[in-house]
């Protein structure tokens, strides 16, 4: 029984298991998604993924992007207009019954970037600064 319960969790560790409801960062399934911006919202659910998510058209299709919780999102001051060409980094993952990017860092107007996420994904609002 030991060996069995030893062998589960190498498993798990191996292979990242995680609960349902818990979306995290992966960066193996890292993409690039270049598209205009057709609508900012405020998500509230699923729980893991609340707060501001960037909906993009890319050629027939809209991508889902989550950007940063809320308040984090607000104190940036950025304020992007729709139809904005953006090029988006992060990490394709499943989210219940639909795909969503999380953000690593996202470009616009050739020079303006924000990075929102280190290159193993964790985000920089999570991360205590330095005053």
């Amino acid at each position: 029984m030991r060996k069995l319960w030893l062998a589960l969790l190498v498993t798990v560790t191996l292979f990242g298991y995680k609960p349902y409801g818990s979306v995290r960062y992966n960066r193996f399934t890292t993409v690039e998604v270049t598209g205009a911006l057709m609508e900012v919202r405020d998500v509230a659910e699923p729980a893991d993924l609340r707060g501001v998510h960037f909906f993009v058209r890319v050629d027939n299709s809209t991508v889902d992007v989550y950007v940063a919780p809320k308040e984090y999102y607000d104190s940036l001051g950025i304020s992007l207009r729709t139809g904005t060409a953006l090029t988006i980094t992060g990490s394709k993952v499943n989210a219940g019954h639909t795909d969503v990017v999380l953000a690593r860092q996202i470009r616009w107007d050739g020079v303006n970037y924000l990075t929102l996420r280190d290159a193993d994904g964790r985000p920089v609002w999570e991360v205590p600064r330095m005053t």
